[in-house]
C-alpha cells in the first residue's frame, strides 16, 4: 500500500429481511467482526429507522478509523463502509461479516487514501487561510 490508508465499500446483496431489521444483532455482528479483527472501538451508534424499510444504520469510530453500514432490508442489501489506516486487517473484518450476513452475491471496491501523504510524493503547499 502506498498511502495513509484502505477504504473498503462493501455491496453485500440478497441477505435476509429480518436481519437487515435487527438492530442489535447487526451491532453484534460487527462488534464481533473489528474485535476478531482486533481493531479497536472507541465508541458506537447504531438507529433503526421505524418507517420505509426500516433499515438500520450504524456506526463504529475505531483507534484505526471507521466502520459504518446502512442496510435497506426492501432490498435485502447492506452498504458497509470501513476505513483503516496502518497495519490493521480490513479484509479479517469483511471475511467474519460475510459469514455472518451470508449474502448470495457481493462487490468491494477498494480505495487507497492518502497516496499523496509519503515524504517522496509530490504535494503541493499552499499558504494558510488568514
Amino acid at each position: 500500500m502506498q498511502g495513509i490508508g484502505t477504504h473498503l465499500l462493501i455491496d453485500l446483496y440478497g441477505v435476509y429481511e429480518s436481519l437487515l431489521r435487527d438492530e442489535d444483532r447487526l451491532m453484534g455482528i460487527f462488534t464481533g467482526a473489528l474485535e476478531q479483527a482486533n481493531l479497536n472501538i472507541l465508541d458506537q451508534v447504531s438507529y433503526r429507522f421505524q418507517d420505509g424499510g426500516s433499515g438500520v444504520t450504524g456506526l463504529f469510530l475505531l483507534s484505526e478509523s471507521h466502520l459504518a453500514f446502512h442496510s435497506y432490508p426492501e432490498y435485502q442489501y447492506i452498504a458497509l463502509d470501513i476505513f483503516s489506516c496502518g497495519s490493521s486487517d480490513s479484509e479479517e473484518v469483511v471475511s467474519v461479516v460475510k459469514r455472518a450476513l451470508r449474502p448470495h452475491a457481493h462487490e468491494n471496491t477498494v480505495v487507497i487514501r492518502g497516496r499523496r501523504c509519503h515524504r517522496d510524493a509530490e504535494v503541493p503547499t499552499s499558504a494558510a487561510p488568514e
